[in-house]
């Protein structure tokens, strides 16, 4: 199982933080996100990442030395990352977990989801329907839209930012976000919107909830704020992060 980070994006809701570094390359506690993250990944035995970048990429293929492998999307500025993701379409082989470059979770979260069994597995929480992060409709069980286009009232939760596809799943996401591009009219979507399209294709798009288990997107200087409050670590322990 290998894992693709996502970090191409200006970070531009979290400056001035950002103005002069990648936004997952800002410090929480001491440490960049993006380490958080990687030592989080390599302490749930997955040491194959590949991080897409864009703004500031140099930074962050020096942050990581020989952590991870580091690929160039030189259009970052002009388009969203669904564009971003199938630039390097061809690292979507075999079973693979895609994650954003500003989210961190607690311990526990990647095991619920490395045992998830589906071709399309995403991290959701159920437990509330957040304003800033994507939310998602469900319909059976199962996953049939997501987006900052769905009502809150109307959202069945937030998708966490970290999914699990299968060697048949991201196969079919290459596909379908190659259509996508070629059709145009995408250039401001986030990669996640090719999957209600599969689902409405009969792909099963499975929520795995997340539980108890605390995580954050820091996207905004308030997100920012609350990760770094004391009181957020003392109520949720971040524990391997």
């Amino acid at each position: 199982m290998k894992v693709i980070i996502l970090a191409a994006g200006t970070g531009s809701r979290l400056r001035p933080l950002s103005d002069n570094k990648p936004k997952c390359l800002v410090k929480i506690r001491g440490k960049p996100i993006l380490l958080h993250q990687l030592d989080m990944l390599n302490a749930s035995g997955l040491t194959e990442v590949e991080i897409i970048t864009g703004y500031e990429g140099q930074q962050i293929s020096s942050a990581v030395a020989e952590r991870a492998t580091c690929y160039e999307y030189p259009a970052f500025a002009e388009t969203n990352n669904l564009h971003t993701l199938n630039h390097c379409g061809n690292l979507l082989r075999g079973d693979v977990i895609i994650m954003f470059a500003d989210v961190l979770l607690g311990a526990g979260a990647l095991k619920k989801l490395l045992k998830a069994d589906g071709d399309f597995s995403l991290l959701v929480d159920t437990s509330q329907c957040l304003t800033d992060t994507m939310r998602i409709k469900l319909n059976d069980g199962m996953i049939i839209d997501i987006g900052g286009h769905i009502d809150p009232a109307d959202g069945d939760g937030n998708f966490v930012g970290i999914a699990k596809y299968s060697a048949t799943g991201s196969e079919g996401l290459r596909k379908e976000l190659s259509k996508m591009v070629a059709g145009g009219g995408f250039e401001s979507s986030y990669y996640t919107q090719a999957l209600p399209r599969l689902a409405k294709s009969s792909s099963n798009i499975l929520p795995v909830p997340i539980g108890n288990v605390p995580w954050i997107e820091i996207d905004t200087i308030r997100e920012y704020e609350k990760a770094t409050a004391a009181d957020f670590y003392l109520m949720n322990p971040l524990q391997v992060i």
